[in-house]
């Protein structure tokens, strides 16, 4: 009777905590369900779209399954809302893992709700949740990798350890990056232990499982000549913005919110403070140094963040004993969280955040310090904004263009543009009466389908043109006002007459970046 008792009494308490982690789980939720269909495509998401409809074991610049995910999104029509629903489901499940992880820890309802909020409610978090990006899977695998390493440590449950190499292998085929975790982990466990870990037959399973998953992946990128470390190294050199050690740790603090990073700081001191989780907090450090000197983009670690909000929740909750001290910072992150959630997603319409943004300049008396991780996509409005603009317009543009044409020309044109956001646009979101193709990331491997003696040319200076075809015309001009700045402006081309005698202009226009 007394077992029967305390059975009850676990399952009710695990039933309280279970329905705490949903209502946390639900409030980022309600906010992306609110800005599912504001604005449109993000210029990845087509991107994705478009790859998914040609399934492969890999592209150029990813794994397969965010594209192959998005595609499936549009497989009854085109829609907004059933593609964004996906990364928002991915945000519940990184806040249900992190409540989790802070159960496993030893926290109680204030820690979790602590993790919960900060896991749900961190702007960059956000943000990256409401679209359908490679980043916006990790924070869920990441979250649970360690939460299952964890529970194989702390409890002995090491059947656990199978189910973490899954995970590991499924976020493998999402983005790369997991791979530092995975190393970390791995580093931490020789140096602090729990060393028996790698005598269980369990773990070598798992890691089997993970070399399984990603295997096929791993065989593409070899076959192709691994153009992944091309995209990463040219991204590297021409595009990022490289920020210094410094000014990288002030960028964590400010998009992942100045008043949630003492929970996530505590987060890196609690985990190496406790001596069973000593290895995860190694792992933490590890990642640090490793993308500090890889100059690494200020967004890459975001899979890490909702381990280090569990952590800090239960570091916080001993620390603040007094209830009315918690609640205070609960109701403070959650109000700072409302004030920034129009810049996170796209709750508002494009003049309303335009103030809103300048009324918030006015009130710190600065613009933000990096807005943008790359360089040239500066906006009117934030960069994740920016990209969801734009590309309407040139689908019209192109469609105006396309009627200029006699029967005979467009029955042998091609449209060509300079970079995979405007063709895939092209591709999602218009008619489909010509193909499309680029030089840039994947489309180059898909390749031109024939020779094609006309070309309408999106984008480029005319002089790039002349000294290839015999006859090249500016014919319209892509304005938008909302859409990144190197979108503003776009010249689109008529091209007529590939010059013999010179190097193909397909093999000219090839880039991976």
């Amino acid at each position: 009777m007394v077992r029967f008792r305390l059975r009850c009494a676990a399952a009710g308490r695990l039933a309280w905590s279970n329905r705490l982690a949903l209502s946390l789980a639900a409030i980022p939720f309600f906010l992306h369900v609110l800005a599912f269909n504001r604005y449109g495509f993000f210029r990845d998401e087509l991107y994705f779209i478009v790859c998914g409809r040609h399934p492969a074991l890999g592209y150029v610049d990813q794994p397969p399954l965010t594209p192959l995910l998005a595609a499936a999104s549009q497989a009854g029509g085109r829609s907004l809302w059933l593609l964004r629903i996906i990364p928002a489901f991915f945000q519940v499940g990184a806040v249900l893992a992190a409540c989790a992880l802070t159960r496993l820890l030893g926290g109680g309802r204030t820690a979790q709700i602590f993790a919960g909020l900060c896991s749900g409610l961190s702007p960059l978090l956000l943000a990256m949740a409401g679209l359908l990006e490679t980043t916006a899977l990790e924070p869920f695998f990441w979250t649970f990798v360690t939460y299952a390493i964890l529970r194989a440590a702390l409890r002995r449950e090491y059947r656990w350890l199978i189910a973490a190499g899954a995970a590991a292998g499924v976020a493998l085929e999402s983005k790369y990056t997991i791979a530092f975790l995975l190393a970390g982990l791995f580093a931490g466990i020789v140096l602090a232990g729990p060393r028996e870990l790698f005598r269980r037959r369990e773990f070598w399973a798992g890691a089997a499982c993970a070399l399984a998953i990603i295997l096929p992946n791993l065989i593409w990128q070899t076959v192709q000549g691994w153009p992944m470390w091309e995209v990463l190294h040219n991204d590297a050199i021409a595009k990022n913005v490289l920020l210094e050690p410094a000014a990288w740790m002030v960028q964590q603090v400010v998009i992942y919110s100045p008043l949630m990073a003492p929970v996530w700081l505590a987060g890196i001191a609690a985990l190496n403070a406790w001596r069973r989780t000593r290895f995860v907090g190694i792992a933490v450090l590890l990642i640090y140094a490793a993308f500090f000197v890889l100059h690494a983009r200020d967004y890459y670690l975001a899979g890490l963040y909702p381990v280090l909000f569990a952590a800090g929740g239960v570091a916080v909750e001993r620390v603040l004993r007094l209830t009315a001290v918690r609640y205070i910072y609960a109701t403070a992150l959650v109000a700072a969280s409302v004030v920034v959630a129009p810049i996170a997603l796209p709750l508002l319409d494009e003049k309303t955040l335009i103030a809103y943004r300048s009324s918030a300049e006015a009130v710190i008396a600065e613009r933000p310090a990096q807005e943008s991780s790359e360089r040239f996509a500066v906006s009117v409005l934030p960069q994740h904004f920016a990209d969801m603009h734009g590309w309407g317009t040139i689908v019209d543009r192109i469609a105006e263009v396309e009627r200029t044409l006699t029967p005979a020309e467009r029955s042998h044109a091609a449209i060509f543009t300079q970079n995979y956001a405007e063709a895939a646009a092209i591709e999602v979101l218009g008619d489909g009466r010509l193909p499309v193709i680029s030089g840039h990331n994947n489309y180059y491997l898909w390749g031109p389908q024939g020779e094609h003696p006309l070309y309408i040319i999106v984008g480029g200076q005319r002089e790039n043109y002349v000294g290839r075809f015999r006859d090249v015309r500016q014919v319209a001009t892509v304005d938008n006002p909302y859409a990144r700045r190197d979108q503003i402006g776009v010249r689109i081309f008529i091209a007529r007459g590939p010059l013999p005698g010179r190097i193909p202009f397909w093999r000219s226009v090839r880039h991976y970046d």
